[in-house]
């Protein structure tokens, strides 16, 4: 049963942690289109 805890948790910060990471490319991207234009 810890077993699948801690999966489930660290499902959880790694979903986390890439949309985080997401959040920062946004404005980097919309930057670069904005540019391109």
């Amino acid at each position: 049963m810890g077993e699948l805890v801690i999966v489930s948790t660290r499902r959880e910060w790694v979903a986390k942690a890439l949309a985080e990471r997401e959040l920062q490319l946004e404005p980097k991207r919309l930057e670069v289109e904005e540019a391109e234009e």
